[in-house]
């Protein structure tokens, strides 16, 4: 290990966070980018699970999402300020960094927001910032493997070998969650947007955005985001159903490549 590497992995040294997320997939990539760090972790899928966590554990951060089943992170968070009289730092985990939503997040109890998806580098200078360690990350070089020529890959692992460190077992947990996960996800949007339930596909959308950014599905980026953006008029419209057909060809594609690529 070379002495960026060193200095890296001290920086949350001591430091135990509860990582409050119901997404399997941005759960391992969280709890992994903090692991790199020194943090201790302990986990929960929603935040009725996290009120039990916290009966049974000390921490000195909280990172909450926001869009969870059972309990949402606002409620969770609200629970927390009533309950205990601490003021332990939860940080919002968004998809959506506007104003009027951090409002929420803030008139809730939470202390800041970090929107999804986020650079490694951002949320550990974040925690940095309320846990009162005045330092900042150092940089750690990631292999870049895009698996597909040319100057436009259609997506790559780059990010998932920086985040896990090279480590293969990371990256192939990361691809099996990405071919279970993205084909019920376009399911479920298909099946809302037929049903009409279109809050069912911004909300799936919502999920799965930073599932896409994590595997560097460039071509999705604005598509996303654009889906998301039309679902909540809350009405059919062929643009979204361009764009549900589209990502749907895409994944699809990307998924048989993982396949293959997990079987070599």
């Amino acid at each position: 290990m070379n002495e960026e590497q060193r200095a890296d992995g001290i920086l949350l040294n001591g430091i135990s966070i509860l990582l409050v997320e119901d997404s399997d997939m941005n759960r391992l990539v969280a709890a992994t980018m903090l692991h790199n760090h020194g943090a201790t972790v302990y986990e929960a899928v929603h935040g009725l699970h996290a009120l039990g966590a916290m009966e049974k554990i000390s921490c000195d951060l909280v990172l909450m999402d926001i869009q969870m089943p059972v309990m949402d992170g606002r409620k969770a968070t609200r629970i927390i300020r009533k309950r205990y009289e601490t003021k332990m730092p939860i940080i919002a985990l968004t998809a959506n960094a506007a104003k009027k939503e951090t409002d929420k997040c803030l008139a809730a109890g939470m202390n800041d927001c970090i929107a999804k998806p986020f650079e490694e580098e951002d949320l550990i200078k974040l925690i940095l910032k309320w846990v009162g360690k005045d330092l900042q990350p150092a940089c750690v070089t990631g292999g870049e493997k895009p698996l597909y020529g040319g100057e436009k890959p259609l997506y790559s692992l780059e990010k998932l070998y920086y985040t896990g460190r090279g480590d293969p077992d990371f990256v192939q947990r990361m691809i099996q969650l990405f071919i279970v996960q993205i084909p019920a996800g376009i399911r479920e949007i298909k099946t809302a947007y037929v049903a009409g339930n279109f809050s069912g596909v911004e909300a799936t959308a919502h999920r799965m955005e930073p599932i896409l950014n994590n595997f560097c599905i460039s071509v999705l980026k604005e598509e996303i985001g654009e889906m998301q953006f039309l679902a909540v008029k809350r009405r059919p419209s062929p643009r979204l159903e361009e764009l549900i057909g589209n990502m749907d060809i895409i994944t699809t594609q990307i998924v048989e490549d993982l396949k293959n690529l997990k079987s070599c």
